[in-house]
């Protein structure tokens, strides 16, 4: 098994050529498995960090993010994607508020992408494949 691994793509910040270049990568090394390891999104609209003013807001970038994925979706129909900081921030904004998760939605529904395996982690071939929870807090592990 070939894995393409697929760092942080930010959308809808991504670099113009990363998705190219992934599919070369793809493509030149014969990849059967597709693993994003984290931050598909960038939530820049909801950081813990000081904000750009000009950037655009929480609709805004939902949708900015929504028309991003949809070239990588097409292009990896089939994937693991493991969940960043960044992919996680909704839920960490909504826990800083004392929102129960029952409210949130799958990130398949959110993001449209029914195909795309979103996990915490996955063990698999003597690889982990992990959530940022898992080193972020080291007593859960």
């Amino acid at each position: 098994m070939r894995v393409l691994a697929i760092g942080d793509i930010h959308t809808p910040v991504e670099h113009p050529a990363y998705l190219s270049f992934c599919k070369d990568m793809q493509a030149k090394w014969k990849c059967d498995k597709v693993v994003f390891i984290g931050d598909v999104v960038d939530h820049h609209c909801i950081s813990f960090h000081p904000k750009e003013t000009d950037a655009p807001g929480p609709k805004e970038e939902y949708f900015q993010i929504l028309e991003h994925i949809k070239p990588w979706y097409k292009t990896f129909a089939k994937a693991m994607v493991m969940i960043g900081n960044h992919d996680a921030r909704p839920e960490r904004v909504a826990a800083g508020a004392n929102l129960s998760q029952i409210y949130l939605k799958s990130y398949e529904d959110v993001w449209d992408t029914p195909a795309w395996e979103w996990m915490g982690n996955h063990h698999r071939r003597r690889v982990l494949y992990a959530w940022y929870k898992q080193w972020r807090y080291p007593s859960v592990v």
